[in-house]
């Protein structure tokens, strides 16, 4: 059975990161990509091409966003607080997603409800 993908985010988690505090609405919204990417095209691991190289960061700046300068600064950003970090090889990982311990995280509540809540 194919291992279930997914990204769990735990608002408790996220709020009392004092590195998540530090940042700006483009440079949070950079890490929410570079995860969700990772999560789905990298399973967790460092970010490479298809053959195995890491991807560099002009590249990486573009994968957050193809246009936008403010990308390369948030990715700056990212990396200057450790929520992404660059492998001895060159490869960038989102380290963020080390905390993330269900590897593969069901986006539901702990108890499911028996009754519809707006049902009659």
């Amino acid at each position: 059975m194919a291992r279930r993908r997914g990204l769990s985010i735990r608002p408790a988690e996220w709020l009392s990161d004092q590195r998540l505090d530090q940042l700006r609405p483009a440079e949070l919204g950079a890490l929410m990509r570079l995860a969700v990417l990772t999560v789905e095209n990298h399973d967790r691991g460092p970010i490479r091409t298809e053959a195995g190289k890491p991807i560099g960061f002009t590249q990486l700046a573009k994968m957050i966003h193809p246009s936008d300068p403010a990308a390369r600064r948030s990715l700056s950003s990212l990396v200057r607080l450790g929520l992404v970090t660059k492998e001895e090889d060159g490869a960038f990982r989102v380290a963020f997603l080390e905390r993330d311990k269900s590897g593969g995280g069901i986006l539901v509540p702990n108890k499911v409800q028996k009754i519809p809540p707006l049902s009659p």
